[in-house]
């Protein structure tokens, strides 16, 4: 999903957790207004995320312990529309 998406600066996790760094496309520079837009967005479709780091520009997904591999393309789909929903991206 990086890969069509600029706005994603990395990905990490352990387990289940994961974080997605939110980034100005072509850049490093953390970009907390579209973090905050994105995390708003997973929540308009169901999915609660919060947004943490130094600049509050990581997406935290901590999924429940009941979530199973049916699961994952909800979350990949909601977060590929999140993120296309934001102008310039």
């Amino acid at each position: 999903m990086a890969g069509h998406h600029p706005a994603i600066g990395d990905v990490r996790g352990a387990g289940l957790a994961i974080g997605v760094e939110i980034v100005h496309p072509g850049s490093t520079r953390p970009d907390r207004t579209t973090a905050a837009a994105v995390r708003d967005g997973l929540r308009d479709r169901g999915l609660l995320v919060g947004t943490t780091g130094r600049s509050g520009n990581v997406l935290e997904i901590r999924p429940p312990l009941a979530f199973t591999p049916a699961e994952v393309p909800v979350l990949a789909d909601a977060l590929d529309r999140a993120l296309a929903e934001q102008p310039g991206r």
